[in-house]
């Protein structure tokens, strides 16, 4: 078995401080690693534990803008977070989009604040 198998099971399996371990740790894997895990990362931004959601939304902030794109709706949901470091996280990976969806993404934001 591999560490990337290892560190995917002690996510689904492990506690809150595991899976912020294992979190903390895939982030600093390569590239196309954390792509390929980026589904089962992605889970952890549901969360009970605040911490593990902030976990998470910092690691995949780290992902390439062709991945991260597909993904900015579920950040936009996380600036609604009841913790304000989730929110933080969420609002930095938002940041990372490329032009065009970063200003659709602000008409959105600007119309929801109008309302």
């Amino acid at each position: 078995v591999g560490l990337k198998q290892k560190l995917m099971a002690e996510l689904v399996q492990g506690n809150s401080l595991m899976c912020c371990a294992v979190l903390e740790t895939v982030a600093r894997l390569p590239t196309p690693a954390l792509v390929e895990v980026h589904g089962q990362v992605a889970v952890k931004l549901r969360d009970e534990d605040p911490a593990v959601r902030l976990a998470a939304a910092t690691t995949l902030g780290k992902l390439p803008e062709e991945t991260l794109v597909p993904m900015a709706k579920v950040f936009e949901e996380m600036l609604e977070d009841t913790d304000s470091s989730v929110r933080k996280a969420a609002a930095v990976a938002l940041g990372q989009l490329p032009a065009r969806p970063l200003a659709e993404l602000r008409e959105r934001l600007t119309l929801k604040l109008e309302d």
